[in-house]
Parts: C-alpha cells; structure tokens; sequence
C-alpha cells in the first residue's frame, strides 16, 4: 500500500513537472513516505526556464500541501546577472498553509571558486528578501529545521512562539540585522543549532562596513532570550583574532558549542 501511495503522488509531481516544464529533463523530483504517512519531498534543477518555480507550484496545491513533511532543494550553478533567486512568493500566494510541513531546505552558496551565482531568497522581486522569510514560517508553523541563503528582515521574529529548532542562514545580499534581532527575540525558545555565515559581497566598497561587530556577536552569545541555543557556527567572520578567542571564552562560560570557521 505504501509503495502504492508513492507511485502515484510520484506520478503527479512528474505529470507537473512535464506540463510546466515539457519533457526536459531541466528537472528531477524523488518523493519517499514517511511513517505517518506525509512525504518527503527531493527536488534537483538546473534553475533555468522557470524550473525554480515548477516544485513551488506543486506543493503549494490546496490537495498538497497537508501532505508534505519536508522538501530539500538544490539546484546548478545557474542565474540571470550573476544571482540565482528563489521567490517564494510562487510557494506562499493565496495564505498557503503547510501545517505538517518540519523541514525545508533551499540551496546554499559554497565555497566552489569557479560558481558564477549568488543564491538569494525573495519575494516578488529580483534582489530583495522582502520579508519572504517571515511569511514561511507563517505558513508552516511545525517547521523545525531551516536552511536559507538569505538572512530574515524583522516580520521572521514577529511571532509569540514558534518551533524551529535548527537554523542555517547565509547572509546573502543584505544582513539585515538578523543576528541582533535574534538576540532580543523572545519567540525561539526550543531553538538549539544555529549555523551562520557572514556576509561575503567581498568586491563592495563597504564590504567591511556591512560586517558583523564583536559587539553583535557578543550579545548573540549572552542572550538569555535563546535558552536552549547551544551550539553555534559562525562562518566567516571578519573578526580578529583576539575578538575570536573572547567570543570563544564567553561561550565557554556559557556552556555553548562554538565553532568559527573562516
């Protein structure tokens, strides 16, 4: 019954597929059942020719999304002008609600030195994040686990309480002041992992400018608003040595993982 159930939601994804995208193989979706009987949700593109939107589309159908229990993404180094955005607005449109949905994974920028893309999460737009972020974890509120290339605007922190447990954000075009405004939220209690990377737009003038203090990282770690926060990963941090070793100390003090990775 189960392999049944997954040759036909299987089908519909690939029958989708092929409607908006044609018989390309630009696209590939795998979809594997879960015990209680959701579905987990692997999607693969090369980005181009509305690819990108083609998964967002399908899960986002009114007889779907109760269904999907967590959906991973990862794409090819592909873009227009040298970014490759993801705009979630094709997933969230019409108040799409996701209410078993506890993982979701968008592609993450790496270090390959020969990618041509930067990876960015919008909304209704090219560039900007737009609060598109926020919006996800409105429409999903089981979501525990989180991976992003773009850093949440404030509507991310504008909840009494939510579920997330693990967090990886890149700080993409614009931080945003997420690390601030993670520190005064009261709202990620149950949070416990956090993985972030800096931002790294290292050919802007003001690149440093727009850099994380010492001061910030600071008030991350001594926050009390994050009680079970207790294993961090800063990536590339424009921190000198000195300012890394007493992060390191306050850690410690505080009975948190800490790893700086440059």
């Amino acid at each position: 019954m189960i392999y049944h159930l997954i040759f036909i939601m299987q089908n519909l994804i690939n029958q989708f597929l092929e409607q908006i995208l044609g018989s390309s193989q630009i696209a590939k979706a795998t979809i594997t059942e879960t015990e209680n009987g959701l579905y987990d949700i692997e999607y693969h593109t090369n980005w181009a020719d509305d690819a990108e939107y083609a998964i967002f589309q399908f899960v986002a159908q009114a007889e779907i999304t109760s269904k999907v229990h967590s959906l991973t993404i990862t794409s090819d180094d592909e873009g227009i002008n040298g970014t490759q955005y993801w705009d979630l607005s094709y997933l969230l449109q019409n108040n799409t609600l996701f209410p078993f949905l506890s993982k979701f994974i968008l592609p993450l920028n790496t270090q390959n030195p020969t990618n041509h893309n930067r990876i960015i999460v919008t909304y209704e737009d090219s560039y900007e994040e737009n609060g598109a972020l926020g919006k996800l974890l409105d429409a999903c509120p089981a979501l525990e686990v989180l991976h992003t290339p773009s850093a949440p605007n404030a509507s991310f922190f504008e909840r009494t309480t939510h579920s997330l447990k693990n967090l990886t954000i890149q700080t993409g075009f614009e931080g945003q002041h997420f690390i601030t405004n993670l520190a005064q939220s009261t709202c990620f209690q149950s949070l416990q992992k956090l993985d972030f990377t800096e931002y790294a737009e290292t050919y802007m003038d003001d690149f440093l400018e727009k850099c994380l203090s010492f001061e910030e990282y600071k008030h991350l770690l001594l926050s009390s608003n994050l009680p079970n926060l207790k294993n961090i990963t800063l990536r590339k941090t424009q921190l000198n040595e000195q300012e890394k070793a007493m992060l390191k100390e306050i850690a410690q003090e505080k009975d948190i993982h800490l790893l700086l990775i440059d």
